[in-house]
């Protein structure tokens, strides 16, 4: 009963600064459609969240380097 009144708690919690997209299928299907990602055949949701985290790597380091 506690771990659902402390998930419950933080799905209520509209800090931006704890974006947990990773945590979930949901979460990394809408990170991709975000980033215009879609996953690749039979990809597993680790791979594509792999794929997703390098990608934004990659644009923070693009932002970093202009």
């Amino acid at each position: 009963m506690a771990i659902l009144k402390g998930m419950r708690r933080k799905s209520q919690t509209n800090n931006p600064c704890e974006d947990i997209w990773w945590k979930s299928n949901e979460g990394i299907d809408a990170k991709g459609r975000e980033l215009g990602m879609r996953a690749q055949g039979s990809e597993s949701y680790d791979a594509f969240k792999t794929r997703i985290f390098a990608e934004l790597r990659k644009r923070q380091e693009a932002v970093n380097a202009d």
